[in-house]
């Protein structure tokens, strides 16, 4: 989004435009914005059988250049990290910045998010919290634990931050696209993306579609915003019972949720350190935040 605000790209910018590789087998018209929506028909997860275990981002990234939709563009949401990885070599592409060094550059260190990494230094290797109910369990690339893991940048998911930084980013939406300085600096507060863009954001841009994430939960009509999940209509919904329509947020495998609610400007986080594959978290995400809000006085 800041390059669109910029006007480098466009949303509706077919992205073989500016990948010219993904043409072809029905990709041809996909574009930016489906990419960000998850309405692109590309798969949820790569194909990574041809590939070492221990592929680098950006040579795992690359292929995805030659993913086919399993579904047609525009017809569903139909959540997709291969599409996120795309994004991501869209940055680099457009920027000419490896991935990681565009987001701490444009994003984590504007917004002020200290505890925010890509690739974290060695050094903070031991603040890390060990997740559990991982698949490869103990092997050198184990997801999430291992050496490799932490050395990723996947634009689909190798972020590790702390609850706070979670929560000022998301507040950074809230309070459209601005974050307060150091009390040192003139101005009381900085603006990282325009009001505008932060709106376009968290508007609804998937009307009328159902999907979501096969497998894990999916909705007859699928409210999704530029890269945030969008309550809407949606029942049931990690957001609780008491949240308004307005939220957007999201979740990930790892078991963390992260949600903010314009109705009443509230900010929700929650990371946790175990692995949705045995479905712990049904109910409980809901339960949690519905807790929270009827907390408030």
């Amino acid at each position: 989004m800041i390059l669109v605000e910029s006007g480098w790209i466009a949303l509706d910018d077919p992205v073989g435009n500016i990948l010219p590789g993904f043409r072809g087998a029905g990709r041809d018209a996909i574009t930016v914005r489906q990419l960000l929506t998850h309405t692109s028909g590309l798969p949820q997860d790569p194909d990574l059988s041809q590939l070492p275990p221990d592929v680098s981002t950006f040579d795992e990234l690359r292929t995805y250049i030659h993913a086919p939709p399993v579904v047609p563009p525009g017809s569903k949401v139909e959540y997709s990290n291969v599409g996120y990885g795309l994004l991501g070599l869209i940055i680099e592409t457009v920027s000419r910045q490896p991935f990681a060094t565009f987001m701490r550059d444009h994003v984590f260190e504007p917004v002020g998010l200290d505890d925010t990494w890509l690739a974290p230094p060695d050094h903070l290797f031991p603040r890390i919290v060990h997740v559990h109910g991982t698949f490869d369990r103990g092997s050198s690339t184990e997801r999430f634990n291992s050496i490799y893991a932490r050395t990723r940048t996947h634009p689909a998911g190798s972020v590790i931050a702390t609850a706070r930084d979670v929560a000022r980013f998301f507040q950074m939406i809230l309070d459209d696209g601005s974050v307060e300085r150091d009390p040192a600096c003139s101005s009381t507060r900085r603006q990282v993306i325009a009001p505008a863009t932060a709106r376009l954001m968290i508007t609804n841009h998937a009307a009328g579609l159902r999907g979501g994430i096969e497998g894990f939960m999916t909705w007859d009509e699928c409210a999704w915003g530029l890269g945030f999940d969008l309550r809407g209509n949606k029942r049931p919904h990690f957001s609780g019972e008491y949240t308004s329509p307005h939220i957007f947020g999201h979740t990930r495998v790892s078991g963390v949720f992260a949600w903010a609610d314009p109705a009443i400007n509230l900010v929700c986080v929650m990371l946790a350190n175990r692995t949705l594959f045995d479905a712990w978290h049904t109910s409980r995400w809901s339960r949690f935040s519905t807790a929270v809000v009827a907390s408030l006085q």
